[in-house]
């Protein structure tokens, strides 16, 4: 129901242990953010579960899992983590900035509207995170580590790599994912276009 929804929403939050009151603090803010994500994945897993969606289960709980040590493990440590983990978390960001700046470097430093707007988010991310574009570009790992290195260093009662490696089938589509979801195996292949039930082993 809806209202158990709104309850496992709640109890993620106070499982979390963080308060969501107004900060200006980003240590705080990343805290923040990741209990509100826990949250709202936790209503979405319970949506998917009552709807008998295990396509989606797994990939959920697989979220909500490294959402719970991300918590953990920035909490545990030293304040170097909370710079490690908004570096870690902006790769991406960081190529796509590069090559946004490539492409205007050769058209001779024409910037077109589109880009503008694109570099002036990213850079107004990389600002609100309290890091310069150059720290940035001259990253590559700022010690991030693997999930599985930051599982190992909690205190979480639930430990098990395998829950995150599960996940994996769900976000990757693997082999494993569409012979358990997306294909009828008798003997032949044939799509499975409807939902299916995750059962516990």
């Amino acid at each position: 129901s809806v209202e158990l929804m709104k309850e496992f929403g709640a109890l993620s939050t106070l499982l979390a242990g963080v308060h969501l009151e107004l900060t200006r603090n980003r240590n705080d803010g990343i805290l923040r953010g990741l209990v509100v994500r826990i949250s709202k994945l936790s209503l979405r897993l319970v949506g998917e579960t009552c709807e008998h969606r295990g396509e989606l289960q797994l990939a959920l709980a697989r979220m909500i899992f490294e959402s719970f040590v991300n918590v953990e493990w920035l909490i545990e440590g030293p304040d170097s983590r909370f710079r490690a983990f908004t570096i870690g978390g902006m790769r991406a960001d960081r190529d796509l900035w590069q090559r946004i700046r490539s492409n205007i470097d050769a058209r001779g430093g024409e910037v077109l509207p589109i880009e503008a707007r694109m570099l002036r988010s990213l850079e107004g991310k990389f600002s609100l995170a309290g890091v310069e574009v150059r720290e940035i570009l001259g990253s590559r790992h700022n010690n991030w580590p693997s999930f599985e290195d930051r599982l190992a260093d909690v205190t979480l009662t639930v430990r098990d790599y395998s829950v995150f490696q599960m996940g994996s089938h769900a976000i990757h589509g693997t082999w494993m994912d569409l012979a358990t979801y997306h294909l009828k195996t008798d003997g032949s292949f044939e799509g499975h276009l409807s939902w299916s039930l995750e059962r516990p082993h």
